[in-house]
């Protein structure tokens, strides 16, 4: 092999091999992750928002999805020091393997906006609903539970 086909060769290694992290790292963003305080909630993209509890009054936490980019933000509503979440589901169109996961807030109340960036492919339905939850024990405080929302990706 000549040192021209041993240079492609291993370009082409490199290359598939950052594809396959790409691919891994992304499907790992799938389960529950934390949110990144992020201050550009008003970015002038329509959002869709759930609340937490059964009446506004009793809100301790907002959950909302951004089509545009496929955003999801949350945001503590309460002092209580219980994390907040989007626990969601992605259906792509035309079938295939549904994704699933939860998004969380632990930064508390004055903390502001959390958001995670995911991608899902164009035309299908995202679902959510926004619950208190227990980080460390991984689970959902299911009377908390804000109805489940859905709209098109």
């Amino acid at each position: 092999m000549s040192k021209g086909s041993r240079s492609l060769a291993a370009s082409f290694a490199l290359a598939v091999g950052l594809a396959l992290s790409t691919a891994t790292d992304a499907a790992a963003a799938d389960g529950w992750q934390a949110a990144t305080q992020d201050s550009g909630y008003n970015n002038g993209y329509a959002k869709y928002c759930s609340y937490s509890g059964d009446q506004v009054l009793f809100d301790t936490g907002q959950g909302c999805f951004q089509p545009y980019g496929d955003w999801v933000w949350i945001r503590d509503l309460d002092a209580n020091g219980i994390p907040v979440g989007v626990s969601w589901s992605y259906y792509p169109p035309n079938g295939g393997a549904s994704r699933h996961g939860l998004i969380y807030n632990s930064a508390g109340k004055d903390s502001g906006w959390g958001s995670v960036n995911k991608n899902f492919v164009e035309g299908g339905t995202f679902s959510w609903q926004t619950c208190e939850v227990n980080v460390s024990a991984g689970t959902v405080y299911g009377a908390t539970c804000s109805e489940s929302r859905s709209r098109p990706s």
